[in-house]
């Protein structure tokens, strides 16, 4: 009977790879599951003392508290549930898709669980090809455990890409000396590490490329624009 007088009980939602905190609450907002301001709020105040892995981020200070642990998928929300049931959702996707044998591997990388999303959520944005995906993770963590000075900052474009995003709205495609010089601790070329969280939501494929990281000596990587399918060139110096 409800189907046949026309009212909606679900709507499908789908949140791809790479999409922000900002733009996944657009997303659910665009779809009618919750204004974008309820679901941001509810962020920041939703009890997640249930989930372990999230045991890393309390009192860590990030533009979104769960940043990179909304799992991007698709999803079919009850068109009557509150906010916190829809985030439990997509918390509980993410905590069936990070195996247990993942904590383990972090744990032999040297890497908590929020590193692991931290940084699979870089790759995310860098990586065009899932081949690139651990040769591109390897690069990072060689130069975060770099003896160089000149090798610790991460240099990230994708991180400038979010920072500019994030302050002024701004789509930056060619980035320049002036852009690599925004003060903000998510700018990867003005400070060295990680950024204090996610700047996307990864996909597996992203995650399981941190915690399988290939081991090389490069320390950059450039995309290869000529090559029409977003493979990427890795070498041991800059020139």
């Amino acid at each position: 009977l409800t189907v046949l007088a026309g009212e909606q009980e679900t709507v499908i939602v789908t949140l791809p790879d790479c999409f922000t905190t900002l733009q996944i609450a657009t997303r659910r907002e665009v779809n009618n599951v919750d204004t974008a301001e309820e679901f941001l709020n509810a962020l920041e105040t939703i009890d997640v003392s249930q989930y372990t892995f999230l045991n890393d981020i309390t009192g860590k200070t990030r533009d979104h508290r769960l940043d990179g642990y909304l799992f991007p998928d698709t999803y079919e929300f009850d068109v009557k549930a509150n906010v916190e049931d829809v985030i439990y959702k997509m918390l509980n996707r993410f905590n069936e898709l990070y195996l247990p044998a993942y904590y383990e591997k972090a744990e032999a990388a040297g890497l908590t669980v929020d590193e692991v999303v931290i940084l699979a959520s870089i790759v995310e944005r860098e990586a065009k090809l899932n081949s690139d995906r651990p040769k591109i993770a390897g690069v990072f963590i060689n130069r975060m455990n770099s003896e160089d000075a000149s090798l610790k900052k991460m240099q990230s474009c994708a991180t400038i890409r979010y920072v500019f995003k994030k302050l002024y709205n701004k789509d930056v495609i060619k980035i320049t000396e002036e852009h690599e010089k925004e003060d903000d601790p998510y700018n990867t070329y003005m400070y060295e590490g990680l950024t204090p969280g996610p700047i996307c939501s990864p996909g597996i494929e992203s995650i399981k490329a941190v915690l399988n990281y290939e081991k090389s000596d490069y320390y950059f990587f450039v995309l290869n624009a000529k090559d029409g399918v977003g493979a990427h060139i890795f070498s041991k110096t800059y020139q």
